[in-house]
């Protein structure tokens, strides 16, 4: 896998609810990295929310490698990601 291939997974985990409120995926690192720099200040000190910014060739990795993100009904709330 070169960097090419490498998409940008940022996911808002609410740690209230166990759940993904939101995912976005990003091609470019710098605009990725970038609003998950916006995004973790958005939740600063709330202590409710985990951000994480995760690279990967596929959604289907992620959810195999951080799995405890995602429960098995994640998809049916519209939070799918197709590559």
């Amino acid at each position: 896998m070169s960097a090419d291939d490498i998409i940008h997974f940022i996911l808002v985990y609410n740690l209230k609810t166990s759940s993904i409120e939101s995912m976005e995926r990003f091609k470019d690192h710098n605009e990725a990295f970038a609003e998950y720099e916006r995004t973790e200040q958005e939740y600063l000190g709330e202590g409710t929310h985990e951000v994480v910014l995760i690279g990967s060739d596929s959604i289907d990795t992620i959810r195999f490698t951080h799995s405890s993100y995602f429960t098995a009904d994640q998809g049916s709330r519209g939070l799918a990601v197709s590559d």
